[in-house]
């Protein structure tokens, strides 16, 4: 007889994290082993004891889902961590996919699809929402808004933090030009908000 798979689960909802405790063990062989209700007792209880599997909730008081993700996926990186939460945000849900987080339920949908969830991650098969949350390559981007080889260029720079000079200086440019790109790329973006820009080209390229 195999071993059971250990879990954590960690959500400040406690009906909810009582209600998925009896659900995982009424139709899995997991074993839950922990319920705790912020992120502080989450830590606490990892430097316990190593469950197998993270059930994760982003909205915890004392420490948050996502600093507790970063936590653990460098100390304890072979837990796996299934995201559990309300939030259906794209860009949420690719920054904790970036993070190292195994995969992310969006606490609305269908139970039956919790316990593939479940499943996916603790087999080692990423499990993330895939409706209207597919992610752009910087292809599919470029190609979107018709942006120039060179409007490319100026934004990887961007996402670095580079300043209009330091920019013009890596592309052997004036800094009118670069500022023009700039200019073209906000047209392209429809705002005004340079900082929009900046989270952009991090977000894309």
């Amino acid at each position: 007889m195999h071993n059971p798979v250990t879990t954590f689960i960690a959500d400040d909802h406690k009906l909810f994290a009582h209600s998925l405790k009896t659900m995982i063990e009424d139709e899995t062989d997991y074993k839950v082993v922990k319920v705790v209700n912020n992120g502080k007792a989450l830590m606490q209880a990892l430097n316990a004891a190593r469950p197998n599997l993270l059930i994760l909730d982003i909205n915890m008081p004392e420490l948050d889902g996502i600093e507790a993700l970063q936590r653990i996926k460098m100390i304890f990186s072979e837990i796996k961590i299934l995201i559990v939460s309300y939030i259906s945000t794209p860009s949420i849900i690719s920054k904790v996919k970036q993070m190292g987080a195994d995969g992310y339920f969006i606490k609305d949908d269908d139970p039956d699809l919790f316990l593939k969830a479940l499943q996916d991650v603790v087999g080692g098969t990423p499990f993330f929402p895939k409706k209207g949350f597919e992610e752009n390559s910087a292809e599919d981007v470029i190609s979107k808004y018709q942006f120039t080889d060179r409007e490319v260029e100026v934004m990887k720079l961007i996402k670095l933090n580079y300043a209009t000079a330091e920019i013009a200086s890596k592309l052997f440019i004036s800094e009118n030009t670069v500022k023009t790109h700039r200019k073209n790329i906000c047209n392209k973006l429809n705002t005004s908000d340079f900082k929009l820009v900046y989270k952009f080209a991090i977000e894309n390229f």
